[in-house]
């Protein structure tokens, strides 16, 4: 059975915004509202645990990286510090963070329940020169969010419920957290300070892409959800916006994946993996919903190449009574790239995959294990020798 977009309750706030979650509307099509809801829930309650343990990651990968540990930084994807769902190569990762984001900056992320609009968790991280120098994070259940904005009297997890646009959330947000990092950090507090503000639906719509690039693209459409799609508000907003972000966002869906996955990546393909902690995760506590974004994506319809994500395209935004079709993605597919063509299980390549692949491979080139850079995400990467080697 296929549910449609008048199965989902007219109560449900961010209703309109869920076909433009492509992974996510998948999920529910296939399962119906009652199972998202219960989804909903799991992530809700306990999301906390699979961000902190990406940020944490990350961390660790860069200091194993900064320390010489890590044998080939050029083959060791982390998730980047900031925002967590951008996959990136370890000897990019400072001098990306640094042109991107500025010499000394904090970014605090706060994502938002689709619910009850309150602050679910926090992740925050300084940076320096592009390394991670502080971070913290915070549940729904720590102080933090309960501190009261001095003006305006209400506390940091409901800002959220007192503000409509997520603009005016991430400033307010801001006045609380500054104080915050320059009670526990007074060195830092001439430094800049950014928020980031997300649906929850939109960061587990973000973990589900399989794709550097893909991911990407759903980056570009979260960021252009208000501009370009006419909805009300941001799927995720920075607040205020770094410029060089905002630049690249304007440049249009196709050039933005192109120039990110180069600063990340040099354009080279990776399919994006969880550690061993959030696989298991997963596949504990939503397991239908990993096993049709992940193992049937990796032994059914494949991975996508890079070239057939850059033609990714709405050709119905002029559409206005139907919502599904405004938002649907028309591409021309290509050959894709399945978990047999890697000589890997799926649960192996769920872990992250880093090919030699880029957007300038002929599209008709068959794939095979010699592609193959390295397996795994982080201090959890293993290298695989290929021929010739």
């Amino acid at each position: 059975m296929s549910y449609t977009y008048a199965d989902i309750p007219e109560t449900v706030q961010s209703k309109q915004y869920l076909p433009l979650l492509h992974n996510l509307w998948k999920g529910f099509q296939q399962f119906g509202w009652q199972y998202f809801e219960k989804v909903f829930k799991i992530f809700t309650n306990e999301f906390y645990t699979v961000a902190t343990n990406r940020l944490n990651e990350s961390i660790l990968t860069a200091k194993q990286a900064i320390e010489g540990k890590i044998k080939d930084p050029s083959k060791v994807l982390a998730y980047a510090f900031f925002p967590p769902v951008i996959s990136i190569r370890e000897d990019l990762q400072a001098g990306t963070c640094k042109l991107l984001y500025g010499e000394s900056v904090d970014t605090s992320f706060l994502v938002v329940d689709d619910d009850t609009r309150t602050i679910l968790f926090l992740l925050n991280c300084h940076v320096e020169d592009g390394i991670p120098i502080d971070w913290w994070t915070c549940s729904s259940e720590d102080e933090v969010l309960e501190r009261r904005h001095l003006k305006l009297g209400y506390k940091l997890k409901q800002v959220p419920q007192k503000l409509k646009k997520f603009m005016d959330v991430g400033a307010r947000s801001i006045d609380l957290l500054r104080d915050i990092r320059n009670e526990r950090t007074p060195q830092w507090s001439l430094s800049n300070y950014m928020s980031s503000i997300v649906w929850c639906s939109a960061v587990i719509n973000q973990i589900e892409y399989c794709s550097n690039y893909g991911s990407l693209g759903g980056l570009w459409d979260g960021i252009q959800a208000q501009p370009n799609f006419k909805l009300p508000d941001y799927l995720f907003c920075y607040c205020p916006w770094p410029p060089m972000i905002k630049t690249l966002t304007l440049m249009g869906r196709s050039k933005f994946v192109l120039r990110l996955t180069g600063l990340s990546t040099e354009h080279q393909l990776y399919t994006q993996g969880e550690n061993v902690k959030n696989l298991q995760w997963l596949e504990e506590n939503v397991p239908e919903l990993f096993d049709l974004m992940t193992r049937q994506v990796w032994e059914e319809t494949g991975i996508p190449r890079p070239t057939e994500t850059l033609t990714e395209q709405y050709p119905y935004l002029t559409e206005k009574g139907d919502i599904p079709k405004k938002f649907t993605l028309n591409f021309r597919e290509q050959k894709r790239i399945t978990c047999d063509d890697l000589g890997l299980t799926w649960k192996e390549a769920a872990t992250g995959v880093y090919l030699d692949i880029t957007h300038e491979t002929p599209e008709n080139d068959p794939i095979d294990m010699s592609h193959i850079l390295s397996i795994g995400i982080g201090t959890e990467t293993e290298f695989r020798k290929r021929s010739g080697e």
